[in-house]
């Protein structure tokens, strides 16, 4: 592999070196530390109002702690200006100039204001001794004693016209490159290099046009005219057009080049992705130069009929830089993933969300990839599933007593107990070593909904061997039919047809078109934002990126003050029947005088399913467990059903307590009254317990606890006179809650946040949340992982 020399990134958020957007030390991941928190303090005298607070309106007595923008200092340029060549060009120019003089009217000046942080900056009056102090001074003195010079020979405000003439030229030349940039930077994307190219040549010559007009007509001049207070700003913003241009068309030159070069028949995919990689390191760090370029360019400076679509672009170009830099990043942890350096082997393991468990289904089917030089060379499905291995355990282990409902003996494909998939990872790989006598490199779990949005890309896929077709509404159930009913039961090889069907699912994928590509990452994408795909590896370094983008499914650790949510479910003796049931979960949130907070869950289960039908037909068990705040006190619990004691499978003597148990699940006492199992797991506090939902009917369960914090309701604290002053009428108070979705359930989930009478809200994280009198509502499909913050305050 080629040595890539070391980049030093330029994060598109604070615009300085060194990181990212998505490490950015300014922002938090929400994947990793949910949200950060937002410190508010405001001071004056407000009327409570019911109503939604616009914060976009001025408020002079607001106070809002948020870290500052810094502008980097720049050394300034020593500027050495040829006064004969200005008066020579100034005197060969003369007759030209006062007929554009002539011409010139009072609304052809424009109207110029100097803005910075959306305040107009006006001049003081003039005093001599602040003149000669300040920078200013010798800009003016610079300014005029060069238009002085010009003002001799006549026609200074013709000459000025005729340089904002040929300004105003130059930035129409400037963005009409920079707008074909962007034409030709999503036809690279989507891979139409033909398009990209010849997007990127217009773009080329605008901007040669641009940059012939400034560097042959009023050079020197347009140097003079940048100095003015007024005039020299907009000049500037033009000059930034068409510079961020130039960088932003070398960056589209790498970028193409890498896309054109990947395309290359013969290459593995390592290659490929090495390749682009490269590329896109070269074209980003242009790509930032443009950016900060632009930052600076003052929309007022774009001619209107461009200024729209201006500002959207550059919005686009910042989100499209983020996407570059994850991009390079993943690639890279992807080459590894691959085995572009070693080998490497892999299980997969195909989770049912019909049967859910913990991790997302029940591990009905695996499969064993050894990958190397980014090549499958060799990849074994077994065609007993995952009990194929089942009598192959050198060690028995003794199951978790929830799970002792289905089997004393801890199995292989009952490996996935917890939620959190790291964890979850590292046993499936432990019994397949205890099993098999190999280790693994990582494992990857794929729900059975990822082959719904495959064949939604891809189109339906047949297997001759076993005459089906699949398609993307009947993949599930299809499958489910022939490895539950339709098998070969002389040969006992239930899964058979799934490794019959993941060999035609690789041979279509590797020949579908560029475009159908792009469509098939941003689907397997999204179906990591909802846990549909989850991945573990053993190698720190290549988990720590795949984590950071939220594929990972560990569960989220919080801030110490911020309420956090997870459901979970594991259906044991339910056969399929979660594909029947629909789950509601209402949470809402109570500040009390003192700031403390009660929480009460009520979460509803509804048995769609008929009584007697295949597969799902049957009651629905389920064993949940509530994640909740560490140290969290439970104080009341209602709905739940226990099983028949007689219903369990006792172990046997001799099989050994897996002593990870004991590591993960600490600190357990009953709750008396509901018999729920309370536990300390991952951060959290763990409230468990069984309910069971016959077909056609509706179970609720429900929650009352406390947290273990109280949310602040103190008035800030009084340093001096004018903090006291200030503190007289206003305290602010913040809540925050994080809710973590499981894999493969689909639920709806309302949250609502209740404070003390005379409390209103003033912020919300999002414009979803619906703000009330004294408290806020928020109300989704529970797809992905969501965040709520509300900041309240008191009259």
């Amino acid at each position: 592999m080629t040595t890539r020399k070391k980049t030093i990134r330029r994060c598109s958020a604070c615009q300085k070196k060194g990181h990212t957007k998505r490490t950015c030390p300014s922002l938090v991941s929400e994947t990793t530390k949910a949200k950060a928190r937002v410190t508010v303090r405001s001071f004056g005298t407000q009327k409570t109002s019911p109503h939604l607070i616009d914060l976009k309106e001025k408020n002079d007595n607001a106070v809002w702690e948020v870290s500052p923008f810094v502008e980097e200092k720049k050394q300034q340029k020593r500027m050495v200006i040829d006064l004969s060549g200005v008066v020579r060009e100034a005197s060969q120019k003369k007759q030209k100039e006062q007929a554009v003089a002539a011409r010139i009217s009072e609304e052809s000046y424009g109207h110029f204001t100097v803005e910075k942080e959306k305040k107009i900056i006006r001049l003081p009056k003039i005093s001599t001794s602040s003149w000669n102090s300040s920078f200013l001074y010798h800009i003016f003195v610079k300014s005029m004693l060069v238009l002085a010079v010009l003002a001799c020979f006549g026609g200074v405000i013709g000459y000025c016209m005729q340089v904002k003439k040929t300004s105003d030229r130059v930035v129409t030349a400037s963005t009409e490159g920079f707008l074909a940039l962007q034409v030709s930077t999503i036809a690279a994307v989507n891979g139409d290099i033909s398009t990209a190219k010849k997007q990127l040549q217009q773009a080329l010559s605008a901007l040669a046009t641009a940059n012939t007009l400034v560097e042959e007509e009023h050079h020197i001049a347009q140097s003079v005219v940048s100095l003015l207070p007024i005039v020299g700003s907009e000049l500037q913003s033009r000059q930034s057009i068409l510079q961020a241009g130039q960088h932003m068309a070398l960056g589209n030159t790498y970028f193409i080049k890498g896309i054109g070069e990947a395309q290359r028949d013969g290459l593995l995919l390592t290659d490929r992705l090495e390749i682009i990689r490269r590329h896109l390191d070269s074209a980003n760090d242009q790509y930032n130069e443009a950016l900060l370029l632009l930052s600076g360019v003052q929309s007022s400076s774009v001619p209107k009929e461009y200024r729209q679509n201006f500002e959207e672009a550059k919005l686009l170009f910042a989100t499209f830089i983020d996407d570059l830099d994850e991009f390079v990043v993943l690639a890279q942890a992807l080459e590894t993933v691959l085995g572009s350096d070693d080998f490497r082997r892999y299980i997969v393991v195909f989770q049912n969300p019909h049967e859910i468990r913990a991790s997302g289904g029940f591990m009905g089917s695996f499969a064993v990839v050894d990958m190397q030089k980014g090549k499958i060379v060799h990849i074994d499905v077994p065609a007993g599933g995952t009990y194929e291995v089942k009598g192959q355990l050198d060690t028995y282990l003794e199951a978790p007593d929830a799970l002792q409902l289905v089997n004393g003996r801890w199995e292989f494909h009952d490996a996935n107990w917890w939620a959190d998939f790291p964890t979850t990872a590292k046993k499936i790989a432990w019994f397949y070593e205890h099993s098999r006598g190999t280790t693994v490199d990582g494992v990857v779990a794929l729900n059975a909904t990822v082959l719904e949005k495959l064949l939604q890309i891809i189109g339906p896929v047949a297997s001759e061997d076993f005459d089906v077709v699949l398609e993307a509404e009947n993949a599930i159930t299809t499958l489910q039919y022939e490895v539950e009913v339709d098998f070969d039961k002389e040969a006992n090889t239930p899964k058979a047809i799934i490794g019959n069907v993941l060999e035609e699912l690789l041979e279509t994928i590797t020949t579908v078109d560029k475009v159908d590509v792009l469509h098939l990452l941003s689907g397997l994408h999204q179906g990591a934002k909802e846990k549909e795909i989850q991945v573990a590896f053993f190698d720190p370094a290549v988990q720590n990126v795949f984590s950071s983008f939220g594929w990972s499914g560990e569960i989220v650790q919080t801030e110490p003050q911020q309420d956090y949510l997870m459901v979970v479910n594991t259906n044991l003796q339910g056969q399929k029947s979660d594909a029947k049931i629909k789950q509601t979960i209402d949470h809402q949130a109570v500040v009390l005088a003192d700031g403390s907070v009660i929480d009460t869950l009520v979460i509803t289960r509804k048995h769609t399913g008929e009584a007697g039908e295949m597969f799902y037909g049957v009651d629905n068990v389920n064993y949940m467990r509530v994640y909740v705040p560490e140290g969290s006190e439970l104080l009341e619990a209602e709905g739940f059903v226990f099983p028949n004691e007689k219903a369990f499978h006792v172990p046997e003597d001799w099989y050994e307590i897996d002593p990870t148990l004991a590591l993960i699940e600490k600190n357990e006492h009953i709750h008396p009254e509901s018999g729920t199992r309370i536990i300390d797991s991952f951060g959290k506090t763990v409230f468990e317990n069984w309910l069971r939902t016959p077909p056609g009917e509706e179970s609720i369960v429900y929650l009352t606890y406390k947290l273990p914090f109280k949310v602040s309701l103190e008035k800030p604290a009084q340093h001096s006179l004018l903090d006291l002053v200030r503190a007289h009428s206003f305290s602010a108070s913040r809540y925050a809650l994080f809710m973590q979705k499981q894999s493969g359930v689909e639920s709806t989930i309302e949250s609502t946040i209740i404070y003390p009478d005379g409390w209103h809200p003033v912020w919300r994280s999002q414009s979803d949340i619906q703000l009330a009198t004294n408290g806020a509502t928020f109300f989704v499909p529970f797809k992905e992982d969501q965040f709520i913050g509300v900041v309240f305050e008191q009259e």
